[in-house]
Order: structure tokens, then sequence, then C-alpha cells
């Protein structure tokens, strides 16, 4: 169409402006579909594709740059361009003037023919076998970060490239650079807050013991899993003067990776260590990337151990190096980034301090020899016993020995401060005081249970029994207290247990009886059904009648199943639907009660293998739990059911899908919160609840390899999260 001002005025636009619409709808479109990507590649192939298509061009390709290295080192999804090929340029472009002359520009770089430019004199055999001609390269920045290039060659129209292409492209290569800086900052993000969690962990296991030696050992091995490293030795420093000892090394070996802990280092890495330690950086860690060009390095470590990559870690707590840790990496050579340093770092941070704790504790017991000896005109009293006593003067505790501290959690000055009621329960409280009493004037009593409360809060039950002493001088009582909480559970568990093998019998009993008087409704109404003159309003209440019948079948099938103790019968279950139809369910019940129910479900959850049968009663339970503790407030009562794909685990994680279950009701006091999934525990009176439905559904989500736990503040309302195993392939649907 020829081009002409009255066109431009007001009939349409013209093939320039055409052209710029284009450029303009095509870099919109290119915005759109990147800021849609997760991860680089679907960013290099759908870079590519359109890039390629926009300026129709035979061979499009993007490539990285690694500031470490100073290359281009990303082998990405091509357009025209197999992979043999993509490794060749990027190979090339490590060498001489045409590689620097690349990825040293900021600006498009313009290359009309690459077989007679001589800035590519060097690159024009590469050239040739790769038949370019026409070549158009511009570099991607962001804020004096260089990302990387894309490479456009051979226009399909057979002309050179113009400088106006080039400021499309520039446009696009934008476009294209934000998106790979926000795929990478989401992934660092994420790699983070994983090494975080990590650390947390690791700091728990390692704080876990005050033994040196086994904070060394899990120091090792923690560090070997969580860098992926292979070798690790680790020097302690004494407490005088003098080079670090070696104190362990350990290593990890075999298809599996299993770490092997040695107490002995090798000579050749002791000599070196005493030679170098004190040229080494205390606040910071020392790397050598590459072994073999560094002149630290003795050549037989690269010969004997494969060195490739060493890291010397100092181990500090509160300012102080307690030793280093020498991480070596043998398969491969590692470039440890900033953030891996970090982690690294942090492992060896927490190793440090609890290293400095557990030798501070055997510090502590060398000073307190001299103090145990000063008690031994106590040995009467305590010589051989495994139990508390207390020896109470003018109602205070005057002397307390034995296991106080395992039996009360108090220490022995905080206990000198209390008077004699102060440890136990209010309902024992009176009891200890009159026997106190009774003992002083002179009387006998025999031994009695009674209930503690320790310093953390948790009640304990003890066999008390005492007798008058002179102690100081002046009369006192003298109480032995031993724990017996363990015999008082074991009579609760034989108790329990044979509630649970009644109740076993029972809902075998009336299983067998319900199927029984059911049978004869299913056939009789099936054998109606099959009538031809049967009315339309009949033939419905019959179909009702037989779905209800069958829904009943199933009912007593699963109660069947917890009587039997059988295993779930699983089937892929989309989770998001499965709990729209429990609610659905209860949808009336919760609407005459005022309960406004709000769903919260994750779009993209996948599908899992489950028993349906069984979870539904089990979501029942949990939903008829709240709907109880929501009728305990006036008003604004809220449910809130949430579902999301969540990873759990610690050295391996695995993929689950988590239910909330929310409400804003009274909540559950903290003492009972331990035993809500209990059998036969509730807080209901005996003829309202038989305290059955949350052990019955811990009890489900336990049989599918799942987790049920709780969270509760009283006052802040109730969550159950359930915790299931996302099961996908065949194999996981087998019971």
């Amino acid at each position: 169409m020829t081009y002409s001002p009255e066109m431009h005025a007001g009939n349409g636009l013209s093939p320039q402006d055409r052209e710029k619409m284009a450029w303009v709808e095509t870099l919109a479109h290119l915005s759109r579909r990147l800021g849609l990507a997760t991860d680089l590649t679907e960013i290099f192939q759908m870079a590519t594709t359109l890039i390629a298509e926009a300026f129709q061009v035979e061979k499009c390709a993007v490539f990285l740059y690694e500031e470490t290295h100073q290359e281009l080192v990303g082998q990405a999804p091509a357009f025209g361009i197999d992979q043999a090929t993509i490794e060749q340029i990027r190979c090339s472009l490590k060498e001489g003037s045409p590689g620097r002359l690349i990825w040293d520009r900021e600006k498009p770089l313009i290359i009309a023919d690459s077989t007679t430019d001589p800035r590519l004199a060097s690159w024009r055999a590469l050239s040739q076998s790769l038949r370019l001609r026409s070549v158009l390269i511009c570099p991607l920045w962001v804020e004096h970060w260089h990302v990387g290039i894309v490479v456009l060659a051979n226009k399909r129209s057979g002309r050179p490239f113009s400088e106006t292409e080039a400021t499309l492209l520039r446009a696009l290569a934008d476009q294209v650079t934000i998106a790979l800086v926000n795929v990478r900052t989401r992934h660092a993000q994420a790699r983070e807050a994983r090494r975080g969690h990590t650390l947390a962990q690791m700091a728990s296991l390692l704080h876990a013991t005050l033994d040196p030696r086994d904070v060394v050992r899990a120091a090792a091995s923690l560090v070997l899993m969580a860098a992926d490293a292979d070798r690790c030795h680790v020097f302690v420093r004494p407490r005088t003067e003098g080079s670090p000892l070696p104190v362990l090394s350990a290593s990890r070996g075999g298809e599996e990776g299993k770490v092997q802990t040695s107490e002995s280092v090798p000579s050749e890495v002791i000599r070196w260590f005493k030679t170098h330690w004190e040229s080494l950086a205390s606040d910071r860690s020392t790397i050598i990337e590459e072994a073999l060009l560094s002149p630290l390095i003795p050549s037989s470590w690269i010969t004997n151990f494969h060195l490739q990559t060493m890291a010397i870690v100092p181990m500090s707590a509160r300012d102080e190096v307690w030793g280093y840790m020498l991480i070596e990496y043998c398969r491969t050579a590692r470039h440890l980034d900033e953030g891996e340093i970090r982690f690294i770092e942090g492992i060896a941070r927490q190793s440090g301090l609890a290293f400095r704790n557990a030798h501070l504790y055997r510090e502590v017991l060398d000073e307190l020899n001299p103090l145990r000896q000063s008690l031994e005109r106590y040995a009467p009293l305590i010589e051989g016993a495994k139990v508390a006593f207390l020896i109470v003067q003018d109602g205070r505790y005057g002397y307390t020995g034995g296991a106080v501290t395992e039996l009360l959690g108090y220490t022995s000055e905080e206990l000198s401060e209390m008077y004699l009621p102060d440890v136990f329960a209010p309902p024992s409280q009176t009891l200890v005081i009159e026997s106190y009493e009774q003992i002083l004037e002179g009387g006998i009593i025999p031994s009695f249970e009674a209930q503690i409360v320790r310093k953390d809060g948790q009640e304990v039950t003890v066999s008390l029994s005492g007798s008058l002493i002179e102690f100081e001088g002046q009369p006192a009582v003298q109480f032995v207290a031993c724990d017996t909480t363990e015999q008082s559970q074991e009579r609760e568990r034989r108790l329990l247990a044979s509630k649970l093998e009644a109740v076993t019998r029972l809902i075998g009993n009336l299983v067998g009886e319900a199927r029984n008087a059911l049978t004869p409704v299913v056939g009789f109404t099936e054998l109606t059904l099959e009538l031809p003159d049967i009315s339309p309003e009949v033939r419905s209440n019959l179909e009702v009648i037989a779905q209800g019948a069958e829904r009943a079948k199933k009912t007593f099938d699963t109660l069947a199943t917890w009587a039997q103790i059988q295993p779930p019968e699983k089937s892929l279950v989309n989770v998001n639907h499965f709990i729209q139809h429990i609610l659905s369910l209860k949808q009336y019940e919760l609407q005459s009660h005022h309960i406004e129910v709000a769903c919260d479900f994750q779009k993209d959850l996948p599908e899992t293998s489950l028993d349906a049968q069984q979870l539904q009663v089990a979501l029942l339970a949990i939903i008829d739990n709240a709907r109880d503790a929501l009728l305990q407030i006036p008003q604004e009562r809220r449910l809130i059911v949430r579902t999301k794909q969540q990873q759990r685990g610690f050295w391996k994680l695995s993929e689950m899908i988590e239910i909330h279950i929310e409400d804003n009701g009274p909540g559950i006091a903290r003492e009972n919160l331990s035993r809500v999934f209990d059998p036969f525990f509730s807080t209901k009176p005996p003829t309202q609840a038989l305290g059955l439905g949350l052990w019955i559904a811990y009890q489900i989500v336990k049989n599918h390899n799942g987790d049920l736990t709780v969270r509760s503040r009283e006052g802040e309302g109730t969550t159950f999260i359930i915790a299931l195993p996302i099961l996908r392939d065949e194999e996981s649907l087998e019971p």
C-alpha cells in the first residue's frame, strides 16, 4: 500500500507507523510473557523464539556471563542453532579479541559481514563454518551488572541489520535482562530461606550435647552434608599458647555419601596447617578455588587427594577463635558464591559456640570437684539414693539434694528462697503442710502420693515420705520424694487399653448388626427399582433411599476398618474439590449457627493419593470440634480452611499438602494442648462427647503417613494442620 498524507491524517496508518506499532506490540507481548516466567530455561526459550520471529532471522541465542571466570558460560535454548554449535560459539568467545570485543561493550554491535569484518579476523573460520553473514549482538546490562548477550544472525531478507533494529533489540534485551534478574533474585531468596532453616536445625543439633568431642564430630558431619564437600579436618586451639591441635577428620564416600569420621588427621595436613595457620584470617574464610594454581597447596595433595577447591573457615564464638575447619572439594572445582560462604561460616560459628559452651561446661565441672568433696558430711543422706530429698526447717527449704533438680526443675539456690507448699499443686498443699506439722510433733505418717508442679509448669506425681531429723542443731523434717509418674501413667495406659479394647469390640458388634439391618433395605430397594410400573416420584424417593443406604454402608465399612486396624484404600484425589464437598455437607449446619466459612485454596495444588472416605471422617471430626468451640463465643464466628503445598524435612525435603482449619474460638488451655489427641479425652461433659473424634482423626492421618498438629492460645483461636504426602506415581497408590 502506498503512503499518503491523507491516509496518515485520518484514513489509516502509514507503513512506518504500522511498523512502529508492531514493534511496540512485540515489546509489550514479550514483557507480559517474561513476567510469567519462573526459571531461566523458560526465559531463554521464550526470548530466543519471540526475538527471532520479530526480526525474521535464521539464528538467535542467549549466553550468560560469569563474572568470576570472565567468560560467557551459559548454554541456553537457541533458535536455529543446535547444542553442539552453541558450545562451539561459547568456547570461541573465551579467547582473543572477538570475545573481549563483544562482552566489554555496553551498546549493540552490528557486523554487516562477518567474513570480511577485520575485527573478527581470528573468528573468521568459525563464521564460515556456521555460515554467518550479518550479525547483531546486544549486551544484557542492568545497573552496571553484565548479565550476558543476545546474538542474532542472518536476516531472511539477506539485508544487514540497521541502527533502528539495533535500538529495538536493545529495548527487547532490557526486558529479557529484567526477567533474568527477577528470576535470579527469587531463586536466591528461596535459597537463602532454605539455608536459614537448615542452619537453625543444625544449631539445635550442635547445642544438644555438652561433650566437646561430640560437638566436633557433629560439626564436621553437618558441614560436609550441607556444603556438599568431600573431606573436613578440624583443628582446635588450646587454651594456652600454641598452634591449633588436630582433633578429627571426616570424609564422604560410597554411592550414598555416608560420612565417616576418624580422630586421626593425615600427617601432611597437620604439617601444612602448622606452617600456614598464623597467616590465615581469623575473622573471615580463606577460599582457594583453584588448588592446582595455588602456590599454597602442595602438589602431593593434588595427586593423592585429587584436591580441587579448599576453604579454611574459623570456628569463632564471642570474638574469639576456638578452632578451624579445613573443607575440601575433591570431585570437582567449586566456585563458592557469597551466599554459600556465609552459610558455611554460619555453621562454623554455631560449631564454635557449641564447642565453647561444652568446653566451659567441662571447666565448671572441674571447679566443682572441691565443692563436691565438701558435701561428704551429707553422705548418710544421699549415699545410694536415686530420689530427691528436701530438708524443711521453719517452713522453708534448708537443704536439697539428690535428683531434686531433675524432679522439680529448680536449683538448690532457688529452692532456698521458697516455702514448703510452693512446689506442690494446690490439691496437695494442705496434705503436705499437715504431714509436716504432724512429723514435727513427733508423729509418724505413712508415705503418700502428691502432685508437684515443676518450674516449667508440668505436674509430676511423687511418692512422699517424711521423718524428723536434726539439721544444724535444730529440729527439721526430711522429705524423700520418688517420681512415680511412670507408674501412674502405666496404670492409666492399662485402663485406656482396656477401654479401647471394649470400644473396638463394641464397634465390631454394632457394625455387624447394622450391616445385617441394612442388607434387606438395600436389597428390596434395588428390586423395587427394577419394577417397570413405578411413578417418577416413587422412583426418585427410592433412589434417595438407595443413595443413603450406600453412604451408610461406606460409614460402616470405615468403622469396621478402625475396629480391624486395616490400612487405607487410596486413590488420586483433588484435595481442594474434596474439601469443598465436605464443607457443602456441613453448610446448612454451620450457617444455622451463624458461622462464617472462608476458603483460601492454592490454585495449582497437585492431586495426591488418599482414602477419601477415611479422610472425610477425619476432617468432619476437626470441623465439628471447631464448631463446638465457636459456639462458646457470642458473635463473629469464623472458620477458615486453607490449603497449600509445603516442603518439610531436614536433610531430605518432602513435598506435602497442608490443610489448615482455623477458628477464632476461645482456644485450648495450655495444659490441655498435649492431650487433645488422646483417646477419651474431652473438656465437654461425658454425656456430650466420648473423646474419640480427634483421636480417630489423628490415627487416620498417621495411617496416610501424614501428620496432624494443633496450634492454639487461650483467647486467640485454634488451628489444626493436616500434612499429607504428595504421592503421584502408580506405586504410591498401593495401600
